[in-house]
Order: C-alpha cells, then structure tokens, then sequence
C-alpha cells in the first residue's frame, strides 16, 4: 500500500537555530517564518522579500524543472497581493486530510521557482478574492460560462499565461513532470470556481492519464526518488479525493479488505474506505438501473443485487469495527497532529454513514426506510459539527480543492426526515466552506429547505420553516423518492433551472403510484 513520506522537518529543532530565513529578515536579524516564495512576515509589514538563498530540494528534483526563481520586484502589486490572499486564506483553510504538505509547503516553493505554477495560484488566488460561480446549481453539461467582468478578465488572463507556458513545456519532452500534473489540480480548482463542471472532469481525467502514461502512450516510470514518491502520492490521493466525490470511474487497482481487526494508520483507513465507496458506486449504479420510476411501489430486486448488497453491507461493518478498534487503541496516547486526526476521524466518519445508509436502502422502494438510520443521521451531523463549527469563527473560506462535507450534509438534509437533525444539517452547510472541489453550499442548503418545505408540508410549493411545525416525520406519501435539477427554457425563453422530483401517492384502492412534479427554481 502506497503510503505519503514525510517531508524533512524546516525551522527550530530543539535548540538549534535555523539558517532558512529569507535574505530580508537575515539582514534585519528577525525571525522568518520560511514560508515560500515570499515570507509573511515580510509581505505583512510592505517590505520586498529578497527570497532564500539555500535551494530547496523540490528544485533538484528530476520532476521538478529548474527555472530561475521569481524577482519579485518585476511583479505586479496586484500579482503580490494575490499571493498574500493565498496564503493567509486559501493554504490556513486547505485540508491537510488527503495530503499534509501540498497545500501548505508544495505549491508554495513551486509558485517560487515555476512560473506555469506561479500564474496558476495568481488566477486561483484572483477568482476566490472577486468570486465568479452562480448561486444556482450547475449542471455539468453547462456550456463554458462567459466572462463576467473585469476582475474576471483579468483571473484568466493569468490563467491563460499559466496554460501557454504548460504547453510550451510538454512540447519539449514526452514525459510529464510532476509539476505538470500539479498545474493540472490547480486549472481543476480554477474551473470549479467559475462553474464549468465538464472541464474540471476533463481536466481529472488529463491528470490521471499524464500520472499513467507518457505522451507517446508509453506506461510512465516515474517517480522514483523518495520525494518524487511522496509528491506523486499527494497527487494520486488528490484525484482520488475528488473521484471518490464526484463519482468518477478510476483506473487505479483496488484490493480490497487487504487488514485485520484494526488499521495500522488513519491513511489505511482512508484508503480501504476508497476502495468500499468505488466498489459502492458500481452496485449503485447498477441498481438504479434495476430501479425505473415505473417499477411496482413492492417490487422484489433480484437475488444477484440482493447479494451484492449483503456482501457490501458486511464489509462496510467490518471497516467500520477496524476503524473503531483503532481508535480506542489510541487511548490517552495522542499527537501533536490531534487536531488533524480528530477532522480526519470525523470525515471518515460522515462519508461512512452517507454511504452505508445509501447502499441500505438502495434497492427498498419506500423512503420510510430510512427513518430507522436516524441515529446514525445524527452522530454525521455531530461529527461534522465538530470540526465546522469551531472553524466557523474566522472568515468562511470560499474554495477547498479536497470534498469534505457539504454533499454528505447534503444528503443528510434530503433524505433524513427528523425534523431537527435535517436543519442542524442545513445550518452546517451555511457555516462551511462556500464551495468544496464542484460542490456549492449555499446551493445545495437552498435545494434542501425546497424539499424541506415540500415534504413537511405536504405541498409543492411548500415553504421552508427554521422551526419546524411538528416533531414528526412526513408519512410516505409526502415524501420525495427521486430528483434532480434540471435545466430548461423558461417563461421568457431563457434557461432556467427546474426542480423535477416524484412522490409516490397512493389511491383509493391502496394502489401506488408514481406521480412527477416540476418546480422553477
């Protein structure tokens, strides 16, 4: 199992004093805090940071291409001021869950040393200052969205500075770099930013292809070095992360149930849920095309889906006692890293529970079913709460590349029908990130109070209520089985967004029947 390597240690160890620090803070005979390109203490104070002397060991990397660094006199203020944005609200925000040194030592040095990296970070760093993505929900077969304005304009000129350079760099050679793919998850992050969905899975797939082969179709070889290792786990675990999410095919092996009664790492953990939540959207997929609206209200599923269900069901409970044993072997032992690892233990938590509960219930074709998982709907909330709401005391972040919460809360809201636990998720959704990889908060909590409304209610165009006006549970006939938003022409002839979704209601002679809605959103 490919595990991440540690990266050498920077700064005070002990007693011995650190001779990393950027030229400026040397000549001033103050501490610097070694953040690369520039130090925070000196962009913070308006000083010009002279850089650092000593190369960084990214820079002899055989991946790594040696270009000369930065001068940050010929750049641009707003091109500083964009830097600083990232890394006092974007790298302090970033999940260090999936891989610990990308966000917050990787991207940094390279934006020193690589322009293609550098213009890249500017247009990321630019579009979540003057944010471009629309509060509605964006389908992925959207056409490429317009320029907005200038701001905007200005973000992909960069961005488009950033892609020159990139092509340029893989005309000269047929091997890609691992900078190469690192450009790659940043032009993700842009694309997520201004709502073109297909683009950002057009570039995942370049990603994993360029980590596969080379441009001649010929299988890589590398990494080989032990950084070069560590950086292509990083990428590898990034893409994971958002395939995983997205509910993208991979290519990468899956072996699964490859442990004992506990885990040897969080990390094995983490990549044992992996292979349950790909394995997971396979039978997903297959039973939904079992399923049809039109099926009978006591259809029986077939025998084979029925196995595949057990057989998930039982592999998923046998992860979840691994993860458990792990954890209380942890006793009174912890870290330094207990912040990292309690978020970490959260998140494995919450994507457990959303994909337990959906692959429970997947082939049941009453939504009741759901009501006896309202436990578990409540220790997701809990443990999502727990890291979102003490994070919620800064400045909510606009963007994370890595999915954490917000389509697990998402699904809490939509498919618990508890009428406190569904609004504790909303309020969750309201408080974290503004968007996580192509997943839209405020968006997602907006469609949930929707249906909400609609099923508490009884009424299509039932209205949200932050009290709720009853502590029970909407009966079967109230309750949405099937929706999605789709996009058509409206009143005036321009797209617009519609909610379609199906309630079973039943007759007079208790027969069911599938009857379908559609709302303007």
């Amino acid at each position: 199992m490919t595990l991440s390597i540690t990266v050498a240690r920077k700064g005070r160890l002990g007693s011995r004093k650190s001779n990393d620090g950027c030229t400026t803070c040397k000549i001033r005979k103050v501490k610097c805090d070694e953040l690369h390109p520039a130090c925070r203490r000196c962009l913070t104070t308006g000083r010009k940071c002279d850089g650092y002397i000593r190369n960084t060991n990214l820079t002899k990397s055989a991946l790594a291409h040696v270009i000369t660094p930065t001068t940050y006199a010929n750049l641009e203020t707003a091109e500083l001021q964009s830097f600083e944005f990232f890394m006092r609200r974007f790298v302090p925000g970033s999940t260090k869950l999936v891989d610990a040194q990308f966000w917050d030592q990787l991207v940094p040095q390279l934006s020193h040393s690589d322009p293609v990296i550098w213009d890249a970070v500017i247009a990321l760093s630019r579009l979540m200052q003057h944010p471009q993505y629309s509060r509605r929900y964006t389908l992925p077969e959207r056409t490429k969205p317009p320029v907005v304005d200038a701001e905007h304009r200005r973000a992909l000129t960069w961005y488009g500075r950033s892609m020159t350079g990139l092509r340029h760099r893989m005309q000269q050679t047929t091997t890609p770099s691992a900078t190469d793919i690192i450009s790659c998850i940043l032009y993700i992050c842009i694309e997520c930013l201004q709502d073109n969905i297909s683009e950002a899975v057009a570039l995942y797939q370049r990603a994993v292809a360029m980590m596969r082969t080379t441009a001649n179709g010929e299988v890589a070889v590398w990494p080989t070095t032990q950084l070069e290792k560590s950086i292509g786990t990083g990428v590898r675990d990034l893409l994971q992360n958002m395939a995983a999410s997205q509910r993208i095919p991979t290519l990468w092996e899956r072996i699964p149930d490859q442990y004992g009664a506990t885990f040897e790492s969080p990390l094995d953990a983490r990549e044992e849920l992996f292979v349950l939540l790909f394995d997971s959207h396979d039978f997903i997929m297959d039973s939904i095309k079992a399923i049809t609206i039109n099926q009978d209200k006591d259809w029986s599923p077939p025998s084979e889906l029925v196995m595949r269900q057990q057989s998930l069901q039982a592999r998923f409970e046998k992860w979840y006692r691994a993860l458990e044993n792990s954890r209380a072997m942890l006793g009174t032992t912890r870290t330094q890293d207990e912040e990292s690892e309690d978020e970490g233990y959260s998140l494995l938590l919450v994507t457990y529970g959303q994909y337990y509960i959906t692959l429970s219930n997947i082939l049941n074709m009453y939504e009741i079913a759901f009501d006896k998982f309202n436990a578990l709907f409540q220790t997701m909330v809990d443990h999502a709460s727990r890291i979102i709401i003490p994070q919620s005391k800064g400045p909510r972040p606009v963007f994370m590349f890595e999915t954490r919460f917000i389509p697990q809360l998402f699904f809490v809201a939509t498919k618990c029908r508890h009428p406190t636990i569904r609004r504790q998720a909303i309020k969750l959704l309201r408080l974290g990130p503004e968007v996580e990889n192509t997943w839209k908060a405020d968006t997602l909590a907006d469609i949930a109070e929707r249906v909400v409304g609609t099923e508490e209610s009884g009424n299509i165009n039932g209205t949200f209520r932050l009290e709720p006006c009853s502590v029970g549970l909407p009966p079967e006939n109230h309750r949405m089985c099937w929706d999605r938003i789709t996009e058509l022409p409206g009143s005036d002839g321009q797209p617009a967004n519609f909610h379609q979704f199906v309630i079973w209601q039943q007759t007079d002679n208790h027969t069911w029947l599938p009857i379908h809605h559609m709302v303007n959103v």
